[in-house]
């Protein structure tokens, strides 16, 4: 299958003939990203089975678009699942022909399980590319089967380090395996291309690593080896990635991986310089010294306000941020971040409960408005709403000023499940639900929620009260709306 193709178009043929006839597959595409895909703008392109085939034809490409790719009925709640492709890069006049078939042998759900009674399976594919700009797919392909399960296991076997630094070594080792095999490519890609892909890769690895060693940190069992072990570790995580910052570019933002890792980074080295504590708004300030290119530092600073000036909102941060800002879509992401200020009116929602009946938020206006966001897998939300919210509210159960009001993202009937269940709701709240559009919700979006739960707590004014208090803890929740109600 040959086709002509104008400037800026580019083709996808996928080629699964194990594949259902009704099943559908969904292109997820993106130029940017900041934090989690899909706090993102995607563009999406859907793609039924003709006889096998899957055929995809995109107009109007960007010179740089990072594509992801899944059935469309596998999803955890209402996320999607991208496992066969999750960020390839695609570029204007790629025909790119895709063969996948199952894997033989048995295979465990991903770590979220199951969509309904469907197993979310991440590994099971062989895939082979032909066509123009298959290389890349071939080259990121071979890349992800080093992550996939039966590696790791064989990788594992051949370390002779002891816990906890074998973890450590074995990712590591798949990272230089992985820079390996795009060298094998770089001969037929642009120097530009074999750069970006690198980035990429390292910023997998940098990113994972970071993450790991965060968890090693808070969830370990025997501190004092542990301890000992993060000290080395966390030097080699700091070595490496001052060699990567020393080396980085503007250029370097095409990579949203390799973004996510100098996220990583810059925190690991902020911890390390304030006895492994986080502080949004001094960290704040050291991320804006430490990386040097502009467009880089604007990404950065994004990210990490992103996911974390939620848990300390800050007036003088956020205009410092948004007056150094100057990269467009970084400062575009930053703005919406005003919400969360103390003193700004809050979203306008209307939202259903279990039976239908909408809730808008001008029925609560002269009352204190108590708002917290969950989902039903979120165990911090289970912690929270039984430690927290529920005492809170028993103490306020006779006070008709003060409203408590949970939001769930789940669907429909996951939503009614849980209500059923009453296991650490508040009673006697007010419970809605998202609609059945999760993460894409309008008031979601709004409040650029990236971690779970999310508590909000207003006035009788509609404007957020949170100030100095720390909603998350019973006495800081019991002190903001004591002072609300005055």
């Amino acid at each position: 299958m040959v086709a002509l193709l104008a400037q800026g178009d580019a083709q996808l043929f996928v080629h699964a003939p194990v594949l259902a006839p009704d099943d559908t597959l969904i292109l997820y595409m993106q130029k940017d990203r900041i934090t989690e895909p899909f706090r993102n703008p995607i563009q999406m392109l859907a793609a039924d089975n003709k006889d096998g085939v899957y055929s995809f034809n995109i107009d109007d490409l960007d010179e740089h678009t990072w594509i992801s790719m899944g059935l469309s009925f596998q999803k955890r709640g209402q996320t999607p699942f991208f496992t066969i492709l999750r960020e390839f890069l695609l570029q204007q006049g790629d025909s790119v022909h895709v063969f996948l078939k199952p894997k033989k042998g048995s295979f465990k759900p991903s770590e979220v399980g199951y969509d309904g009674n469907v197993p979310i399976i991440n590994d099971n594919w062989e895939g082979m590319f032909t066509g123009r700009g298959a290389s890349k797919y071939d080259a990121l392909w071979q890349v992800k089967l080093l992550g996939e399960e039966d590696y790791r296991m064989k990788a594992m076997d051949s370390l002779s380090s002891v816990y906890p630094t074998n973890q450590f070594d074995l990712l590591y080792k798949l990272q230089d395996r992985a820079l390996s095999l795009l060298l094998n490519y770089k001969h037929t890609w642009s120097s530009e291309i074999y750069s970006l892909l690198e980035r990429q890769v390292k910023g997998y690895y940098g990113d994972f690593i970071g993450r790991q060693m965060h968890h090693l940190h808070f969830y370990r069992e025997n501190s004092g080896a542990v301890d000992s072990a993060l000290r080395i570790e966390l030097q080699r995580y700091l070595d490496q990635g001052g060699y990567d910052l020393g080396h980085t570019r503007d250029k370097d933002i095409l990579s949203p991986k390799y973004m996510d890792y100098l996220l990583k980074y810059s925190m690991a080295s902020f911890r390390s310089l304030n006895n492994g504590k986080m502080d949004v708004e001094k960290c704040y300030y050291y991320i804006k010294n430490f990386i040097k290119p502009l467009k880089v530092r604007d990404r950065v600073i994004a990210s990490f306000l992103l996911n974390w000036f939620q848990f300390s909102p800050n007036e003088e941060v956020l205009s410092d941020a948004l007056s150094l800002i100057k990269e467009p879509y970084s400062l575009e992401k930053v703005s919406i971040l005003k919400g969360l200020l103390e003193g700004e009116i809050g979203y306008s929602f209307s939202l259903p409960d279990v039976n239908g009946r909408y809730h808008k938020a001008e029925e609560y206006r002269g009352k204190i408005v108590f708002i917290d966001f969950w989902f039903a897998s979120c165990l911090a939300c289970h912690h929270y709403m039984r430690d927290v919210v529920g005492p809170i509210k028993e103490l306020y159960k006779d006070n008709p000023n003060v409203v408590f009001i949970t939001i769930s993202t789940d669907n429909y009937e996951t939503f009614k499940r849980m209500l059923n269940k009453q296991d650490f709701l508040p009673k006697s709240g007010v419970h809605l639900f998202t609609e059945n559009k999760g993460y894409k919700h309008p008031m979601i979006e709004y409040y650029q929620i990236t971690a779970y739960p999310y508590p909000l707590l207003y006035g009788k004014d509609y404007r957020l009260v949170n100030g100095d208090f720390n909603i998350r803890t019973r006495e800081g929740l019991k002190e903001a709306i004591e002072r609300a109600l005055k």
